[in-house]
């Protein structure tokens, strides 16, 4: 008699607790994008070397410097793994793009998904002879 009083609390607790635990359906989802002003964009070679002086290997990396507020932050990617535009406004900016999922309550939940880096003409042919 205990056991079937214990099975049947168990089961009505767990019932309550599927019951309470509703879902919160996603409505919509989209990709949104975050700017940041680019000030200077360099490109810069490092060598890969074998631990006895000698060179096996190098790599390219962009150097750039974003506006953070007041101050300049400076910033480095492979050039191999970032995506260079040009720019079709009259400065050079960084955009960061995130997929955003929107669930039934309102609230979101944003996913990194990449950025792209979009340079003036000046600063595209600067790119040129910077190396």
């Amino acid at each position: 008699m205990k056991k079937r009083l214990l099975v049947l609390a168990v089961a009505l607790v767990l019932t309550a607790l599927l019951c309470a635990c509703k879902e919160n359906p996603m409505v919509e989802e989209k990709t949104v994008s975050a700017k940041q002003e680019i000030l200077y964009a360099y490109i810069t070679t490092q060598m890969e070397t074998n631990g006895y002086g000698g060179v096996i290997g190098h790599k390219n990396y962009i150097c750039y410097g974003v506006l953070n507020g007041n101050s300049i932050e400076d910033k480095e990617d492979r050039i191999d793994f970032v995506t260079i535009r040009k720019s079709e406004e009259n400065h050079s900016y960084i955009e960061y793009y995130y997929d955003r999922k929107i669930y039934e309550d309102g609230t979101h939940y944003d996913i990194y998904a990449g950025a792209a880096l979009y340079l003036t003409n000046d600063m595209l042919k600067n790119l040129k002879t910077s190396n």
